[in-house]
């Protein structure tokens, strides 16, 4: 149990050795839980000081996500030491659950002696003071029921108090993971073809939106030039951006590194020599077993366990780094639906209160900032000798922000007044009235004054689901629009032209500069207009193919002149320099609104033909 391991060690772990030595217990030393089997046993080994947060690699060569890169596909994991050198190691030991307790009892021995014993101790004690800084206790096993590995970490550490410090991790993988046999996925059920089928489907958005993002670059240059381009391409939501497609690059990346290192597990796993459950062999038993299967020695058999330990170590950290990207992944995209907001005003409101309310969030956090640092200065002062939540100024603060939240207050308060007596139930309501109701409540006020500025200056705009209506229907609108206005010419083509040429917004006529090619091409789109008007004319701007040659043509260029897209884009490139200063543009609401209309368009982008002027209303 790991609250004894913790309580009392080493002479516990000492026992727990020996216990697992021995096959005491109701279940088999083979076997951890219920039905995760041991692969080759229990590794012992001492750690360095050195790179405590790092994984120590001892048998196996280093892999890593850049290593991967270079090359993708290893025959097999490469071995970075000899057996010989593995024999002369005294750093580690495995306790073997094949062999007999007799045999398995004496690497037990050898780890107990890296604890010198003072004279007079008894088995069970150890020198105070004496013996590693830090011991890892590992296993790893396998579900044959699930198909997947565990790999399970004690760290044993003995700072200088002398006090042991247990920690313990565990993970989970599995031991075939998706695309690792794409041939073999296929045939493993309709869930693993879901799962393929959405990674392709997720492969495919990004690379979409990567290619959108690209497009997005080059126009933005290729209309303001290299410097400028760049300069108004550079915005947050574009870096944004940007990071979403590398952070998911690189999780494809990671997860085929995953794959692969998954691979190398198994090929080593499948290298050992296969022992029953129920069997136990001597120590030479076990050894010619090895033997004869890869003709390896006693230490190139505990080699090749180190490596397959160190193997499932590497995919076990990998397995976290991946869940640790798919999170920030998570992050970018929730940020991207803020970009999207701006599509609608109502609720690019939100965005806007936090843009504006951002200056005076800062300036009040230097505020809450500094009296939280002193609450949290004074309970650790005045709770630190005695609770360890407290007993250091990073300990401290992280247990007073839990405290504000209102986490860790009720678990801690009857130690927290008993020792600290009446100066704790004053610090505890001073806090609570300070930090929780005042500071706390003024943020609050502090956005909702500045949404309510927002929402007033925005004033009334349509709807999510009118703004919805208007696309999905836009394209019926349009048509009937241009519908409106070939019924018109039916009458007169040249009086079409005039009727058809007063710009709605300035009430001024076009230049009447159309050539008489101009007029029938409008004459035969209006005829063509009224012909098919009678018999769902709704889907003639869909299928012109009732057009006249003359008029379908003129309004498929000026189709492809004039999209949406490169009307922005002349628009943007134009600057409408002289509708900035304009006093209408003055007198209008918002800062650097601009008023354009269908004359001032004609001007700026030299509109000649009666199609591009349909195609641009």
């Amino acid at each position: 149990p790991l609250a004894t391991l913790k309580a009392d060690s080493p002479a516990a772990l000492w026992a727990w050795l020996d216990g697992r030595a021995a096959g005491t217990g109701s279940r088999s030393p083979a076997l951890v839980a219920r039905f995760n089997q041991l692969i080759g046993g229990v590794h012992v080994k001492q750690l360095s000081s050195e790179g405590q947060g790092a994984l120590q690699l001892s048998a196996l060569c280093p892999y890593t996500v850049l290593d991967f890169m270079e090359r993708p596909r290893r025959a097999e994991p490469e071995l970075c030491s000899t057996p010989e050198q593995r024999a002369a190691d005294g750093r580690q030991q495995w306790v073997l659950w094949p062999l007999r307790a007799a045999d398995a009892a004496g690497a037990v021995d050898q780890v107990r002696a890296w604890w010198p014993q003072p004279a007079g101790a008894g088995a069970g004690e150890a020198a105070s003071g004496a013996g590693p800084e830090r011991v890892q206790v590992s296993l790893l096993a396998r579900n044959p029921n699930l198909n997947h590995y565990v790999a399970y970490r004690l760290l044993f550490e003995v700072p200088a108090s002398g006090a042991t410090l247990l920690s313990t991790s565990a993970a989970a993988f599995d031991a075939d993971p998706a695309w690792m046999d794409a041939a073999q996925d296929l045939g493993r059920g309709a869930g693993r073809v879901a799962l393929l089928v959405g990674d392709v489907a997720f492969a495919v958005l990004i690379g979409c939106f990567a290619g959108g993002a690209i497009l997005g670059l080059v126009r933005s240059i290729r209309r303001l030039g290299c410097c400028q381009g760049l300069k108004a391409y550079c915005t947050i939501w574009e870096f944004i951006d940007w990071v979403s497609i590398c952070v998911a690059v690189f999780q494809f990346v990671l997860y085929f590194y995953i794959v692969e290192l998954s691979r190398g597990l198994g090929e080593l796993v499948s290298q050992l020599p296969r022992v029953d459950v129920g069997d136990r062999y001597s120590r030479s038993g076990l050894e010619q077993l090895a033997a004869n299967g890869t003709h390896w020695t006693w230490g190139a058999y505990q080699l090749q366990l180190d490596a397959t330990l160190e193997q499932a170590a590497l995919v076990a950290r990998a397995q976290e780094d991946f869940r640790w990207w798919a999170a920030v992944f998570a992050c970018c995209t929730c940020f991207r639906f803020f970009k999207a907001f701006r599509a609608n005003p109502r609720l690019n409101v939100v965005v806007l209160t936090l843009h504006k309310a951002l200056v005076d969030f800062i300036h009040f956090l230097v505020i809450l900032g500094l009296v939280f640092i002193t609450f949290a200065v004074i309970a650790h002062a005045l709770f630190g000798p005695h609770i360890k939540e407290f007993s250091r100024v990073g300990q401290a603060a992280h247990t007073t922000f839990l405290i504000m939240l209102g986490l860790r207050f009720d678990e801690l308060k009857d130690r927290m007044f008993e020792v600290g007596g009446a100066l704790a139930v004053v610090w505890a309501v001073a806090f609570h009235i300070v930090v929780v109701q005042l500071l706390l409540d003024m943020v609050t006020a502090i956005v909702l004054d500045v949404y309510s500025e927002v929402k007033c200056a925005a004033g009334e705009t349509p709807s999510l689901l009118a703004q919805v209506g208007d696309a999905l229907f836009h394209s019926r609108a349009h048509w009937r629009r241009l519908q409106a206005l070939s019924l018109t010419s039916v009458q007169s083509p040249q009086s079409a032209v005039a009727s058809a040429s007063w710009d709605t917004h300035e009430m001024k006529p076009f230049p009447q500069s159309e050539t008489p090619a101009d007029v029938q091409n409008l004459e035969g789109f209006s005829a063509a207009s009224v012909s098919a008007s009678g018999s769902g004319g709704d889907s003639l701007w869909a299928n012109n193919s009732f057009l006249l040659p003359q008029s379908k043509s003129a309004l498929e260029l000026a189709q492809r002149r004039w999209s949406e897209a490169r009307l922005l884009d002349a628009l943007e490139k134009q600057g409408a320099s002289d509708v900035k200063d304009a006093k209408d543009a003055k007198d209008a609401k918002g800062k650097g609104r601009q008023i354009i209309t269908m004359g001032v368009l004609e001007q700026q982008l030299e509109v000649e033909t009666h199609a591009d002027r349909l195609q641009l209303e």
